[in-house]
Order: structure tokens, then sequence, then C-alpha cells
């Protein structure tokens, strides 16, 4: 409860702020009741739209961010699995690719805003860590020499 509060506090003071000086600017005789009233019913509406953004984009995050992990859960054990020098079969290899798509997608989100980038710093280490592995790097320079714009951005997007 204390990070929501912190979270709003420049908001709230903000629009007390407003609300103060429009109190002031009413009581001093300048402003009709009815003119005072809306814009004290405007300034609650956009604080409410505001909070409502921020609630908002918390759950389509955490949607993303369940989702991108449950499917990462289901490639973990297979990407640890692969040696540095393993021959990949075609089904292995489609895997790899599977996750780089993954990489790729959760990429575009960061780009877009929706993921923070301390989250996608975690994620990029594990993508590097993988990487290390001559047999998945050999995929992943087969695909962004083939592939490079329809990865959204990724290969450009990661340091090796």
């Amino acid at each position: 409860m204390k990070y929501k509060f912190r979270r709003y506090i420049i908001w709230v003071t903000i629009f007390s702020v407003i609300i103060f000086i429009f109190t002031l600017i009413q009581l001093s005789g300048k402003l009709s009741a009815f003119t005072y009233l809306g814009l004290c019913a405007t300034i609650i509406t956009i604080y409410i739209s505001i909070i409502n953004y921020y609630q908002t984009s918390d759950k389509f995050f955490k949607e993303l961010f369940t989702d991108f992990n449950q499917r990462y859960d289901k490639m973990n054990n297979f990407l640890n699995q692969i040696k540095d020098n393993d021959v990949l079969s075609p089904d292995d290899r489609q895997r790899v690719i599977d996750y780089l798509n993954l990489c790729a997608e959760e990429f575009m989100w960061v780009q877009k805003g929706r993921l923070p980038e301390d989250i996608w710093e975690s994620w990029k280490n594990g993508i590097q860590f993988h990487l290390r592995k001559d047999s998945i790097r050999k995929v992943f320079d087969e695909e962004r020499s083939l592939w490079k714009s329809s990865y959204y951005g990724f290969f450009d997007g990661i340091e090796l």
C-alpha cells in the first residue's frame, strides 16, 4: 500500500494545488459556483483517469510478464540441456528458433515501453548466457542473416 501512495503522490499534490487555486479564485468572487464545481469535477475526473491508466498498464504488464515467463519455462530445460557444440536436430533447431522468436517479442514490448528496462536486462542476461553456446549461436547467426527484419529489431538490441 505504501508503494501505491508514493506512485500517486505527485498527482495528488498537483491536483490538490490546482483545486486549492480554484478555491482561492472562487472565494475572491471571480468564479461562479457552477464554474468552480465544473473545474473541480474535471480535475477529479482527470485524476481518476490517471489512476485507471496506471492500473490498466500494470495489469497489461502482468499479463505480458506472466505469458513470457510461462513460455520460457516450457523451453528452459531444453535450452539448459544443449551443450556448447551439440549438433541440433531439425526439431531442436526449430525449438531454438521458437526461443529467438520469444526473445524478439519480449524485445518488441520493451521497445514499446510496456516492459521495464530492468526486466529486459535480466532477460537479456539469460539470452546472452544461452548465446554463448556455439550450437545456439549458430542458429542465432543464421536467423540474423536471413530474417533480420522479422525479429522486430531484436538482433540490433542484443549485445554479444
